[in-house]
């Protein structure tokens, strides 16, 4: 479940390991962006 998930900055370094030169593809990534922004 979420509630026992780690936070976002406990696993942030190894997610940048896992995509260092990976294509990052998104659709519709403006809506996305202002939703997070």
């Amino acid at each position: 479940m979420l509630v026992r998930a780690p936070k976002f900055y406990e696993v942030a370094k190894r997610v940048i390991e896992i995509m260092d030169g990976a294509v990052l593809v998104a659709h519709n990534a403006n809506f996305d962006y202002r939703s997070y922004a």
